[in-house]
């Protein structure tokens, strides 16, 4: 890794989980600004073949894996990546970066979709957990960003296929990466809204609830009907912890009172 990505402190990732958290926090305008730039896929979902499905045998079809050198790695000035003597794993399912009009869900060979998770995510919100953690973190095929706001079947079955991705990268690091050490399980925006419904399909009631750390579901509505207890005390484990920052306009559904909010700092 160049000196660059290892120590550069950049605030472009912030930016751009903030744009993207745009997508949950700011509903009606970004539903404008979609029509306006016309990001919305020109067919439905099912008139087009989805791309290829991913392989996670495959080193490609993952943004961070700890044994190689890549965006999650990257440290402050004066820190040090321990992923090679963490004591347990992160699985980091992360938000969207595919904005285009051209498809309902990411082809996983799209270059420039997956430099700009890599560049803005794995770099700005996974790397967070390079002191404590292997980072893992699949690529997907995501749903487009327009699929959160389609009035059609095309958004919630562009949104499913991505949901399939991940779980199928979930279960792969289980079988292969994890070898049965303690895990931590994290996400940003449409990877929340897939970590919510893996939480409550694979983790709630299992023995894999036995092993969670803690769930880390942030920038998305969490209500909490997943199963998984909701931190209550700083040392609590097997818990989650979210929270969705949102404006004065937000509205009534975003503002629900029913969504998890743990404050990060306490």
């Amino acid at each position: 890794m160049t000196t660059r990505n290892k120590t550069k402190v950049t605030g472009i990732g912030v930016i751009t989980a903030g744009l993207i958290g745009l997508g949950v926090a700011y509903r009606p305008e970004i539903q404008l600004l979609l029509l306006t730039l016309r990001v919305n896929p020109g067919h439905a979902f099912t008139d087009v073949p989805p791309p290829a499905p991913p392989d996670y045998a495959n080193e490609d079809h993952w943004a961070a894996l700890p044994n190689r050198t890549d965006d999650a790695d990257t440290v402050p000035i004066g820190a040090t990546d321990l992923q090679a003597t963490a004591p347990a794993d992160v699985f980091f399912v992360h938000p969207t970066t595919f904005l285009s009009a051209d498809a309902w869900n990411q082809a996983l060979d799209d270059d420039a979709t997956n430099l700009t998770t890599d560049e803005m995510v794995m770099q700005g919100q996974a790397s967070v957990f390079n002191g404590c953690c292997r980072v893992y973190a699949p690529r997907y095929r995501q749903a487009t960003l327009a699929a959160f706001f389609a009035d059609d079947e095309n958004g919630p079955q562009a949104l499913s296929l991505a949901y399939e991705d991940v779980v199928t990268a979930f279960r792969y690091f289980v079988a292969h990466f994890n070898q049965d050490r303690p895990f931590v399980l994290a996400s940003h925006s449409q990877g929340s809204r897939h970590l919510n419904l893996l939480l409550a399909q694979e983790i709630a009631g299992t023995p894999l609830g036995d092993r969670m750390v803690a769930a880390y579901p942030i920038g998305f509505d969490i209500d909490g009907s997943n199963g998984i207890p909701v931190r209550e005390t700083p040392t609590q484990t097997g818990c989650q912890v979210s929270w969705n920052t949102v404006g004065p306009d937000a509205g009534p559904l975003l503002a629900s009172a029913s969504n998890i909010c743990v404050n990060p700092l306490s």
